[in-house]
């Protein structure tokens, strides 16, 4: 009776909607193409274009952002960097759709989470099924308090394209703005 217990649980949970982000598919990023706007308060509005090559069935991404600031910065509360005014968007044929921010938990098609995943990362979560295909997303945040300054000059001293990869990046290209 019990095993008969146990299979038909089993069941019943493989058919609940799930919050998964992974399914069976893969997928290897074609193109990454960042843009990093520094501004006169030291804060970096970054833009993130990357095309994934989804093979496979997929409910979503993750995109985990680290905010680690090199081993020769102080850590002081001067120097904790943060994120905001985030963004997600898909790009379909050159025009930006908007992905909405919803509550952790509450994960659907066309919609994204965006959480502290421990004290030096980030992560956005967008779900997007795909299957087979070729998704741009594009990530847009600011980096608060990144730029270190000290009484001659300001620094920016910043890994950009993160350890947090678990894929190999192609077709990079960056572009760093500062202010006048």
């Amino acid at each position: 009776k019990m095993t008969g217990l146990l299979v038909v649980l089993v069941c019943l949970l493989a058919f609940l909607p799930g919050q998964r982000v992974y399914a069976a598919g893969s997928y290897r990023v074609g193109k990454y193409d960042s843009t990093w706007e520094v501004q006169p308060n030291g804060n970096v509005k970054v833009t993130e274009t990357i095309e994934f090559d989804i093979n496979g069935d997929i409910n979503g991404l993750f995109r985990d952002v680290d905010v680690r600031l090199g081993s020769d910065i102080p850590n002081t509360p001067a120097n904790q960097v943060g994120i905001d005014n985030v963004s997600v968007a898909v790009l379909e044929n050159g025009v930006e759709r908007p992905v909405y921010m919803i509550d952790q938990g509450l994960g659907s098609d066309g919609k994204f989470e965006f959480f502290k995943q421990s004290s030096n990362l980030y992560r956005f979560k967008v779900y997007e099924t795909s299957n087979n295909e070729r998704k741009t997303i594009r990530f847009r945040y600011t980096l608060t308090n990144v730029i270190v300054k000290y009484n001659d000059i300001a620094t920016l001293n910043w890994i950009m394209i993160d350890r947090n990869w678990t894929v190999p990046l192609e077709n990079i290209k960056m572009t760093i703005t500062i202010p006048d």
